[in-house]
């Protein structure tokens, strides 16, 4: 509603100032004012300094001077000369492409003339080669002839001495094959009688240890049947002593439950009281908070009254404003 109101009018007095200042610059366009709703008459109305200000920027100008007609041609000017240097521009980049495009022609032909050279002394290298691998294929193949000859013999003779090698290594193996034999018959018999007497010592270790255990098993449930009947001694004490708490624990708690039947009259009363009470507050709350409403909305509605004034006021104002304008304007 007002709060509205209130920034409906700033943005119109912004606006017009806006306008006022952009129509004293050259060069700058006047931004589109809001319409005012309030004037009927489509005038926007200017403050003092604003019509201050356009009355003194009247008064400096010339006889039949239009400042609409300097500007454009200021502006036309101004476009005359970028597209002046524009032109300049494309003319220089003709001439740099020109220059570009000498410099790649002659490089093709430098690569070309180098091309052709490169392939030409290939080509002679290529036919030296032929030649010579003609020449000398036929002298290479029987060389190579007389060497598998030879090598073969040479492979005859070594595959002969390996053989006689291999034969005499194998004899050699079963030689060694029944002395490692030998040698471990001789040294298995202490082995096996250090082992007889280690099977002897676990033996006797085992029967010590049977004999152990079975001590220890007898010990044993000679406790457990101890503490089973200890057990069962102590359960029925604590039998007994239970039910003896037990009792006592009821004959406790009737005397609570009667104890709590006198007491419950006087609590029902007293909760009786406190939701009395809270009743009570509660509308005296709800009677404030509407009082407050109530003194609020009186507050705004005054409020809202004064700023309405105040916009009359200043309608009043400008109207006034923009009637002394128009009567300096017929003066002059």
């Amino acid at each position: 509603s007002f709060w509205f109101k209130i920034s409906g009018l700033g943005h119109v007095a912004s606006a017009t100032r806006t306008g006022a200042m952009a129509t004293m610059v050259p060069g700058r366009k006047a931004p589109q004012r809001a319409s005012n709703k309030g004037n009927s008459t489509g005038v926007v109305p200017l403050t003092k300094s604003e019509v201050i200000r356009v009355t003194s920027a009247e008064a400096q100008l010339e006889p039949f001077q239009d400042e609409k007609l300097e500007i454009y041609c200021r502006e036309h000017d101004d476009i005359a000369a970028s597209f002046q240097e524009a032109r300049e521009g494309r003319g220089v980049l003709a001439k740099l492409y020109d220059q570009r495009n000498k410099e790649i022609l002659d490089r093709l032909v430098a690569m070309r003339s180098k091309s052709d050279k490169e392939a030409k002394m290939n080509l002679d290298q290529l036919k030296d080669f032929c030649k010579e691998f003609v020449d000398t294929v036929a002298e290479r193949k029987k060389a190579w002839k007389q060497k598998f000859a030879d090598d073969s013999k040479e492979i005859t003779t070594r595959s002969t001495r390996m053989g006689e090698t291999i034969t005499s290594l194998d004899e050699a193996i079963v030689q060694e094959h029944e002395d490692c034999l030998a040698h471990a018959a001789a040294e298995t018999e202490p082995l096996q009688a250090a082992l007889k007497r280690h099977n002897d010592f676990l033996e006797a270790q085992t029967a010590e240890r049977t004999e152990e255990h079975d001590r220890f098993m007898n010990d044993m449930q000679t406790r457990f049947h101890y503490l089973r009947k200890r057990l069962a001694e102590e359960k029925e004490v604590r039998r007994e002593k239970g039910h003896e708490m037990r009792q006592r624990a009821e004959e406790r708690f009737s005397v609570l439950e009667a104890k709590v039947k006198q007491k419950e009259p006087e609590v029902h009363r007293a909760l009786e009281e406190v939701r009395v009470r809270l009743a009570e507050e509660l509308d005296m709350r709800s009677t404030s908070q509407e009082s407050i409403v109530q003194d609020m909305m009186r507050f705004m509605q005054h409020f809202e009254t004064s700023i309405s004034k105040s916009g009359q006021r200043q309608e009043k104002t400008k109207a006034h404003l923009q009637a002394m304008k128009r009567k300096l304007r017929e003066e002059e």
